[in-house]
């Protein structure tokens, strides 16, 4: 079985979170039943049977042991990205840099954070350069407008942060 890395596997994960709840369960449970009967009938069988000898039993076990050892391990690594949490695909990153760069009221992107909270959650945070003669008010309408334009581009975005600031090209 291929392992997948990168951006390939984080979007399987993302997609297919009910997938993952069945390998939690049906991996060692399967993996157990793989045990019971795979390495039970060929050892009981061929082994026992024609050895006589009781230690076989012994092997039989940590194999069976062993095998629901990989299957944790799998299970670790595949589950190891929903636990620390991912950024969005390049996709959506792009997408909300469009979505950003759409209004007139945005200066420019100074940095974009995103974060997927779950499945079918994407948190996106965000620092935008405004005009230096902005009102509060039209500034606040600014990140009004950019926030539904994000969710319009991205509909799995949930929370949005956007701090403005007046950008500064930094001196040297």
């Amino acid at each position: 079985m291929a392992v997948m890395t990168g951006q390939i596997a984080h979007e399987v994960i993302a997609r297919m979170s009910a997938m993952m709840a069945l390998l939690d369960v049906w991996g060692p449970a399967g993996g157990g039943m793989w045990g019971r009967s795979g390495p039970a009938v060929s050892k009981d069988l061929v082994m026992y049977t024609g050895t006589g000898d009781g230690r076989w039993d012994g092997v039989g076990s940590l194999v069976i042991g062993g095998l629901l050892v990989l299957i944790a391990i799998f299970l670790a690594r595949e589950m190891n990205s929903l636990l620390i949490g991912e950024s969005g695909t390049a996709e959506h990153v792009a997408a909300i840099h469009k979505a950003l760069e759409a209004g007139n009221d945005v200066e420019r992107i100074v940095h974009l954070k995103t974060l997927h909270l779950g499945p079918d959650e994407l948190m996106v945070v965000a620092k935008i350069a405004v005009r230096h003669d902005e009102t509060a008010s039209s500034i606040a309408q600014a990140i009004n407008n950019a926030e539904a334009r994000i969710r319009s581009a991205v509909p799995i975005t949930c929370v949005i942060y956007i701090e403005p600031d007046i950008f500064q090209i930094p001196s040297r």
